[in-house]
């Protein structure tokens, strides 16, 4: 009797629940296994690089501002402030590597976000005259006459240096995919601190940049200059010219503070 006693006691042992805070830590335990950050995306309006991602399951906002450029290793690399939240005031300085672009094209047919041609108002006075003109046979053919010529000339008139039609458009694709960058990826150096606050691990976060789309030739300056650096760097361009075009770039981000 006594052994059977002894046996039912152990086997409740063995099967009794959980005390209450062994069962929390390890509910804790799993809901810190976080995947950490790997991946952020910004838009570049001027000078200033601003987006959203999610931190502990929480929106946050981020900004990277550039102030300037280095050649590190034959490599551009831009350096700037990082600040998390909208009211944050103080802001760390990050180093930025390039760790890849894609090039930019455009559409050959025009925008709504491009500007409209200016047209001259009519006056009472071209009024006037466009109706006794329609009120003489003799001078309407004459006139129809006149704007047959005139086609005839344009078709025969080269197109002036530097218009863009339908033939050129491939060069002008060309050239501006040489100078402009549609995405560019950087690599963020940060402090520990910082990627303590983003969920970071030891590798380098990176930041997808693309350029917000109105109101904002700054950044299209800017994004246009970075992709030319790059450009130089990759291509191993002399080290004097590189050296010269930086210069000039953070000349350029200075005086638009």
């Amino acid at each position: 009797m006594q052994k059977h006693l002894a046996l039912i006691l152990a086997l409740g042992a063995t099967f009794a629940p959980l005390p209450a805070p062994a069962a929390q830590a390890k509910k804790g335990s799993a809901a810190r296994k976080v995947e950490p950050l790997r991946v952020i995306n910004g838009q570049m309006r001027g000078r200033a690089i601003a987006g959203r991602f999610m931190a502990n399951g929480r929106p946050e906002d981020f900004s990277f501002v550039l102030s300037k450029a280095e050649i590190v290793g034959g490599k551009l690399q831009l350096i700037g402030e990082f600040r998390l939240g909208r009211q944050a005031r103080a802001a760390e300085q990050v180093k930025a590597s390039i760790a890849g672009a894609m090039a930019k094209t455009i559409d050959p047919w025009p925008s709504a976000s491009d500007e409209e041609p200016e047209q001259k108002p009519k006056t009472d006075a071209d009024e006037q005259k466009q109706g006794r003109e329609a009120k003489n046979p003799e001078a309407s053919g004459q006139l129809g006459q006149l704007a047959q010529s005139t086609q005839d000339t344009a078709r025969k008139t080269p197109n002036i240096p530097g218009e863009r039609n339908e033939q050129t458009q491939s060069l002008y694709s060309q050239a501006e995919m040489a100078t402009g960058c549609g995405l560019i990826f950087l690599s963020l150096n940060m402090s520990e601190r910082l990627r303590a606050r983003m969920g970071v691990d030891a590798r380098p976060l990176q930041l997808g940049v693309v350029l917000a789309p109105l109101d904002n030739k700054l950044g299209e300056d800017i994004n246009r200059r970075i992709c030319a650096l790059v450009q130089m760097s990759s291509n191993k361009s002399g080290g004097t010219s590189l050296t010269a075009s930086v210069e000039e770039f953070n000349r350029f981000l200075a005086s638009r503070r």
